[in-house]
């Protein structure tokens, strides 16, 4: 069974008991978002010093089933990063851009230009001032939050959809929330300037319908 397959046992487990709940609620996240699943703390360097793989194992006690470390890896990654949306669409562009550069969910949702912060939880800007090894950290995504039962059931919910051929992004690798941009969030840089540097890369722009407009995933068109 590949990789692939097993995470997709895994979510047919799983999105059993949950797919309800989130239909009924899918915008109220204090309703719907269940137990929290681990208990982690930020430190000064910008990581979380817990390893991952023991969090997801104390995450899967609490739910009473083997969570897989993918899992929790988009579940945590799901609950730093959302917005004012339910945050499917960024489990499926964290997915997307993980198969596009032939890498692992955890490699892609761990990766920080700093080495030192490779593998490791953290957030999605750390100064040099604070990284480890004085070296800036930049990731892909943040992963500072811990993860609710309603994160893994989204989490789910979307590996069922990818099953089935569906993805509401079109193949987007990017995203970003325009009102963090500017400087609003530490380290990030204007959304215009954010724009034509990814078009260098042949990446443009799109809104998705019935999401907010804020949430712009990028594609190659």
């Amino acid at each position: 069974m590949s990789r692939n397959e097993e995470l997709l046992l895994w979510a047919s487990i799983g999105v059993l008991g949950g797919v309800a709940v989130w239909q009924r609620n899918t915008i109220m996240d204090t309703i719907t978002r269940g137990k929290r699943l681990t208990y982690t703390t930020l430190g000064a360097d910008g990581l979380i010093p817990d390893d991952p793989a023991e969090l997801a194992a104390q995450a899967g006690e609490v739910l009473g089933r083997d969570l897989p470390q993918e899992l929790y890896d988009l579940a945590r990654m799901k609950r730093s990063e959302q917005g004012t949306d339910d945050g499917r669409l960024r489990v499926h562009v964290a997915l997307n851009d993980a198969e596009e550069h032939n890498w692992s969910t955890h490699f892609a949702i761990t990766y920080s230009t700093n080495a030192a912060a490779r593998g490791w939880y953290g957030e999605q800007f750390t100064p040099a001032d604070r990284a480890p090894g004085g070296q800036k950290s930049v990731r892909r995504y943040a992963t500072t939050r811990d993860p609710y039962e309603g994160d893994v059931t989204i989490v789910e919910r979307v590996l069922l959809e990818r099953a089935q051929g569906l993805d509401p992004t079109g193949g987007a690798v990017k995203f970003v929330d325009r009102s963090s941009m500017g400087g609003v969030q530490e380290g990030s840089i204007a959304y215009d300037e954010l724009v034509r540097r990814w078009a260098a890369e042949g990446l443009h722009p799109f809104t998705v319908p019935g999401y907010p407009a804020d949430l712009v995933v990028f594609r190659r068109a």
